[in-house]
């Protein structure tokens, strides 16, 4: 991506993440109030709600000129098997619903089992999530917190495709206690370093109450992990 079109994204993003919770509360505040979706799609008071099971985790993007509303989802009576659902507007006044996007295997064996929240980036017109894969019955079978993180592309944002050839985690570092927690990636660029950044949520040797780590990387693909802070 270009640097002025790098810098461009990047500040979106950036309000994205500052502005995008109040904006969207008020933007669905006024979509309850002059429009409705089908019962079979989602239903609107105050917030959105979907029908046929439950949001959390917003994980919002832009890209392609519109707000890309990624969220987790789980259905009605299931306590495994979290999904990526999302919602896009390009005014958060009209939205339209795709649903589920990136789901997580059946197999309640697979790390990914449950995906779990992320970020997403985009890179030469590639878009790339990275987002926590958890497993209950890994997290009973090795006695602790099993997170890693993993990640799907996308030429357009509509389409993901798992890339299961990637897997990044604290695994070898004496700093950190492995398995146990690496979740919730925030993947930016870093204009400090010139190299693409990842904070994510960790379990430092240091810091028995838990800690943030930093990696590293120039393409998204090979990543450095730094040291705990």
């Amino acid at each position: 991506m270009p640097a002025k079109q790098r810098s461009r994204a990047m500040k979106v993003n950036q309000m994205m993440n500052t502005y995008f919770l109040p904006c969207f509360v008020a933007g669905l505040i006024g979509l309850s109030a002059f429009s409705e979706e089908p019962d079979s799609i989602s239903k609107t008071a105050f917030l959105y709600e979907p029908t046929d099971g439950v949001a959390a985790d917003v994980i919002p993007y832009f890209g392609n000129g519109a707000f890309h509303i990624l969220h987790l989802k789980l259905k009605h009576g299931q306590r495994q098997g979290w999904d990526w659902a999302e919602i896009v507007t390009d005014d958060f006044a009209g939205y339209d619903f795709p649903g589920v996007v990136l789901t997580g295997p059946d197999d309640e064996e697979a790390p990914d089992h449950d995906i779990f929240t992320g970020s997403v980036i985009e890179k030469d017109g590639q878009f790339y999530a990275f987002y926590s894969g958890h497993s209950e019955f890994l997290n009973k079978k090795e006695n602790a917190n099993f997170q890693q993180v993993f990640l799907a592309t996308s030429p357009d944002g509509k389409v993901w495709s798992k890339k299961n050839d990637f897997l990044f985690n604290t695994a070898g570092n004496p700093a950190y206690r492995f398995p146990n927690a690496c979740r919730d990636p925030f993947v930016f660029w870093n204009p400090e370093k010139n190299e693409y950044g990842m904070l994510i949520t960790a379990a430092a040797v240091a810091y028995p109450a838990g800690s943030l780590a930093y990696a590293g990387s120039p393409d998204l693909i090979h990543w450095r992990l730094d040291e705990p802070f």
